[in-house]
C-alpha cells in the first residue's frame, strides 16, 4: 500500500500504543513522517521501526504549550495529513476528580487538538488541500461515570471535527474522526490497574468487567485504528468530511 506516497504526515502521541501503530502504517504507505510526543526515548524507538517511510523526523514537544506548537509548526514545510492522536485518560470517581485532573485531560485531548489543527490548518489552506484525522473514542457517545473528563473531551473532539470540517471544506481541507473502542494498549492495562484499585480483584478481571462482550470477540489492535486513519487521510476518502468512524469490533453500534 502506497496511498500516502510522497505526502507529509504528522502524528501526535506517536511514541506508543495507537499512535505508534498509525506511524508504522504511515511508513508502510510511503509517507514522510513527523512524529510528535513528549517521550523522546520512546519516540526514537517508534522512528527506528518506521522502515519504508520516505523520511522520518521526530519532534519532542509538549502539545499543550500553544506558543511552542505555533513556533514549531511555523518553521516546518508543507503538512498534508495531521493525526491528532495524543490522549490521556484517568479513572476516578465523580467526587475524587480534582481541578487539575479536569484541566490536564481537556488540555491534552481537546485543547491541543484545536490549536495544533489551527496551526497546521493554516498551512493546509495555503496548499488548498489536506486531511485532518482526529482520534476520538466510543466514550464520546457512551456515559463514562469513572472517566468523566475523558468522555467530555472526546465528545468535544467530535464536535470540533464537525465544526472544522464545515470551516475548512471550501478550502480543500477534510476533517474526520476515528472512534476506537477497547484497544490492546498500555492505556487499557492502566485502566485495568486503576479499576482494580477501586473495586478490588486483579487488573485482568477489571479489564474483562470494563470491556464486557465485544461482538467480534477480541480487543482491538493499534493496526485496526491505523488502517481506518490511512483510509480517511488518503485520496480514497476525497469526498468524506465531517464524519466519525467507530473502530470497535461492534462494541458500540451507533
Amino acid at each position: 500500500m502506497d496511498n500516502l506516497a510522497g505526502k507529509s504526515m504528522m502524528i501526535t502521541g506517536a511514541a506508543r500504543g495507537v499512535g505508534r501503530g498509525i506511524a508504522l502504517a504511515g511508513a508502510r504507505a510511503g509517507a514522510k513522517l513527523w512524529l510528535v510526543d513528549r517521550d523522546e526515548a520512546a519516540l526514537k524507538e517508534t522512528a527506528e521501526e518506521c522502515r519504508g517511510a520516505e523520511s522520518v523526523e521526530t519532534l519532542t514537544l509538549d502539545i499543550t504549550d500553544v506558543e511552542a506548537v505555533r513556533a514549531q509548526i511555523a518553521v516546518l514545510g508543507p503538512i498534508d495529513v495531521l493525526v491528532n492522536n495524543a490522549g490521556i485518560m484517568q479513572t476516578k470517581s465523580f467526587f475524587e476528580i480534582e481541578e487539575e485532573d479536569w484541566d490536564r485531560v481537556l488540555a491534552v485531548n481537546l485543547k491541543a487538538a484545536f490549536f495544533l489543527s489551527q496551526a497546521v490548518g493554516k498551512k493546509m489552506m495555503e496548499q488548498k488541500q489536506g486531511s485532518i484525522v482526529n482520534i476520538a473514542s466510543v466514550a464520546a457517545r457512551w456515559p463514562r461515570p469513572l472517566a468523566m473528563p475523558y468522555g467530555v473531551s472526546k465528545s468535544g473532539v467530535l464536535s470540533l471535527t464537525r465544526s472544522m470540517a464545515a470551516f475548512f471544506g471550501e478550502h480543500g481541507v477534510r476533517v474526520n474522526a476515528v472512534c476506537p473502542g477497547a484497544m490492546d494498549t498500555e492505556m487499557l492495562q492502566r485502566i485495568g490497574q486503576e479499576r482494580a484499585h477501586l473495586f478490588g480483584g486483579s487488573p485482568e478481571e477489571a479489564i474483562l468487567d470494563y470491556v464486557g462482550p465485544i461482538p467480534m470477540g477480541r480487543l482491538g489492535q493499534p493496526t485496526d485504528v491505523a488502517e481506518a486513519v490511512l483510509f480517511l487521510a488518503s485520496d480514497q476518502a476525497r469526498y468524506i468530511t465531517g464524519q466519525s468512524l467507530n473502530v470497535c469490533g461492534g462494541w458500540q453500534m451507533v
